[in-house]
């Protein structure tokens, strides 16, 4: 009984023994695990340092065919703006042309007229198609039509006297040769006018440019006594009536462009 006892304590004995060879073992691993584990963040940072080392060795690939595409592009913008700028460059070109011709004519032009002369349209511009353009305006006053100007009096006169004015001006009394002059003028007539026919005792109407008397329009009230034609304001274009020359009353004078 004792002897088995005595086996008993010492195997309890040996195993104590082995437990305890285990533990000291499991220390030991389980600190060299920590110490590694320290050591571990160390490696990390040398292993960011090779890795972003390698990335910028690494060549950046870059799309070509986008860079091609942008370059044409801006190349069509360049085009086109120079395009634009060319254009530009020759509208201000022709502007300060015109700009240049015209000052002469206006330096020239009278205070009664307003406009160029014949003589001073010619002297400036020889082609009659430049004279035209930039010397046919009718003066101040005056109304074109046809390439007349003629012009509303707006004080009385005599035939005779009116007829004297008109010259004055350049022109003379009214010549109605047409039906679009006669619809012209009646349109814009506010008073009773002289104009350009007359006649003599029993003779012929003549118009001042010794042209007889072919298209009339005669109002069919006309009087009878009197050697000189008005054109008077009225709804009808029929608005030609005879009155005495001595008379005074408005006139119209015409001259040519």
């Amino acid at each position: 009984m004792d002897v088995e006892l005595d086996m008993i304590a010492a195997a309890e004995e040996k195993r104590k023994e082995i437990e305890g060879e285990r533990g000291a073992k499991s220390g030991v691993t389980k600190g060299d695990e920590e110490a590694t584990n320290d050591y571990s963040p160390l490696n990390q940072p040398t292993e960011n340092i090779y890795s972003e080392a390698l990335a910028l060795r690494t060549p950046i690939m870059y799309d070509k065919a986008d860079d091609y595409k942008r370059i044409r592009l801006y190349r069509g913008i360049s085009v086109a703006l120079l395009f634009l700028c060319l254009i530009l460059l020759i509208v201000v070109a022709v502007m300060g042309t015109k700009l240049n011709s015209q000052p002469e004519c206006a330096a020239k032009m009278t205070s009664v007229s307003g406009t160029c002369s014949p003589e001073t349209c010619r002297t400036i511009y020889p082609l009659e198609k430049t004279c035209k353009r930039y010397c046919s305006t009718c003066e101040r006053g005056w109304l074109k039509h046809e390439g007349s100007c003629y012009y509303l009096s707006e004080r009385t006169l005599s035939w005779d006297m009116s007829r004297k004015e008109c010259q004055r001006k350049g022109g003379d009394l009214v010549v109605i040769g047409n039906q679009t002059v006669q619809t012209f003028l009646s349109s814009r007539a506010k008073l009773t006018y002289w104009i350009g026919l007359s006649h003599e005792g029993s003779g012929p109407w003549t118009w001042i440019n010794g042209t007889p008397l072919s298209e009339s329009f005669w109002a069919p009230e006309k009087a009878q006594q009197g050697g000189c034609a008005l054109l008077e304001k009225s709804q009808s274009e029929k608005n030609w009536r005879v009155s005495h020359c001595a008379s005074n009353t408005y006139y119209i004078c015409q001259k040519t462009v």
